[in-house]
């Protein structure tokens, strides 16, 4: 497991980037759902790591392997997708801009 991000409502996020995956998690450690499979396609990770989850619950997913950000809803269904020299780590600010920190590259864009 590689990076975990919080929701409000006692929700955690959990990247699994040996399994190419996410897991959802309630706080009490009560299993959710896992969602992603090893691939480049929409919803495939290759190396998740950076995770982070904004106000309307969409969930950001650094896939670092395969160079992109994916947007999925808290229902683990694909949005969207930028592409990103090897991202690694996300945050988000108090308007819901998301920053990506980008291995290799040494820039941090938003």
């Amino acid at each position: 497991m590689n990076s975990q991000a919080s929701f409000p409502h006692s929700i955690v996020y959990v990247s699994d980037e040996q399994r190419g995956c996410v897991l959802k998690f309630k706080s009490d450690g009560t299993f959710l759902a896992e969602w992603g499979s090893p691939g480049n396609g929409p919803g495939q990770f290759d190396k998740p790591r950076g995770l982070a989850v904004d106000d309307s619950g969409f969930v950001f997913v650094a896939d670092s392997a395969n160079r992109r950000v994916q947007k999925l809803t808290a229902d683990t269904q694909y949005v969207t997708k930028v592409d990103i020299p090897t991202p690694l780590g996300l945050a988000l600010d108090a308007s819901g801009r998301v920053y990506v920190a980008s291995w290799g590259s040494n820039m941090i864009c938003a």
